[in-house]
C-alpha cells in the first residue's frame, strides 16, 4: 500500500513539474518586451494546467495517507491536502492563464512552494532523500 502511495505521488509530480514548466515560460517571457511572446507564455501555462490536472487527478487517488503510521500521517495528509489544492486550482488556472498569465503564475508559485514544503517533510519522514526546492531551476553550465 505504501507503494502505491508513492506511485501516485510519482504520477502527480509529472503534473507538478508542467506546471513549473508553464510558470516558468512566463516568467522568462515577462522579463523580455516581446509581447507576442508573453501572450504565447500565457496560453502555453494555461494548456499546462489542464494537462497537469490530468496526472494529479490521475495520481491522487492512490494517495491514501491512512497507510502510513501516525507520525508519517500527518505529514501523507498535508501533502495530500496541497495536490489537492494544486487540482482545485488548475481550472482556474486554464481559464485565466492566458488572459492574466503574471498574476496566475504567481499564485501557482505561491501554491507550489507550500507543495514543496509539504513534500520535503514527507519525504524526510519516511527516509528518503531530500532535494533542493524544485522550483528552483537548473543552472545551465
Amino acid at each position: 500500500e505504501q507503494k502505491r502511495f508513492l506511485d501516485g505521488l510519482r504520477t502527480a509530480t509529472r503534473g507538478i513539474a508542467q506546471l513549473k514548466d508553464g510558470v516558468n515560460r512566463v516568467t522568462r517571457a515577462q522579463s523580455g518586451r516581446d509581447a507576442a511572446a508573453a501572450r504565447r507564455a500565457g496560453r502555453f501555462l494555461a494548456g499546462l494546467c489542464g494537462s497537469s490536472r490530468a496526472f494529479l487527478k490521475r495520481g491522487r487517488p492512490q494517495m491514501n495517507p491512512t497507510v502510513y503510521d501516525d507520525t508519517v500521517r500527518v505529514k501523507a495528509r498535508r501533502l495530500v491536502t496541497q495536490i489537492d489544492s494544486l487540482i482545485s486550482y488548475t481550472p482556474n488556472c486554464e481559464s485565466s492563464g492566458a488572459a492574466a498569465p503574471s498574476s496566475t503564475a504567481v499564485e501557482v508559485t505561491k501554491r507550489m512552494k507550500t507543495y514543496d514544503s509539504a513534500l520535503r517533510d514527507f519525504r524526510l519522514a519516511i527516509g528518503l532523500p531530500v532535494k533542493d526546492d524544485t522550483s528552483k531551476t537548473a543552472k545551465r553550465q
